[in-house]
């Protein structure tokens, strides 16, 4: 399987080294950006930041791939808010779901090739929560965060 775990200090490295202002101070003072736990196996990490008025935090669960690039991965009702999640608990808890399916999913070997490999994630469409994964030879997945009875979409 493969591993994008990673520290924040090798998420900043890793953004600094393609000349991203991700990790930046003033870019993370800016949106009042914290990440609370790096990421795992999979890539995913959870992050909070001030909402547009500044009057609470929002928290996301991203996927930070082996270049750097960053992309939140959550569920249509989420997406289509604009909010994220409201509290810590509840990205947490999706994050774990999340990671939950996807090492079930590791277990076929379609679906198994494609995470060990697993280069990026694309929503498919507009706050969907459908979103391809692809691995580093442009093999892809489906998986659907809406409903993990029915994770896999193919």
């Amino acid at each position: 399987m493969a591993n994008l775990q990673r520290s924040l200090d090798e998420m900043k490295a890793i953004c600094s080294r393609r000349g991203s202002y991700y990790f930046e101070p003033d870019t993370v003072r800016f949106w009042g950006g914290k990440v609370h736990d790096p990421a795992n196996k999979y890539g995913l990490f959870i992050e909070s930041y001030d909402n547009f008025d500044r009057s609470r935090k929002l928290f996301a669960v991203k996927f930070f791939g082996p270049d750097g690039y960053i992309m939140a991965v959550e569920p249509a009702e989420i997406g289509r808010s604009y909010e994220h999640f409201c509290s810590y608990k509840d990205a947490k808890q999706f994050r774990h779901k999340l990671t939950i399916a996807l090492n079930g999913a590791a277990k076929n070997f379609r679906e198994g090739k494609v995470l060990n490999n697993l280069y990026s994630i694309e929503e498919e469409g507009l706050h969907t929560g459908i979103y391809i994964l692809s691995d580093n030879e442009g093999d892809s997945i489906k998986i659907n965060t809406n409903n993990f009875d029915r994770f896999i979409c193919g």
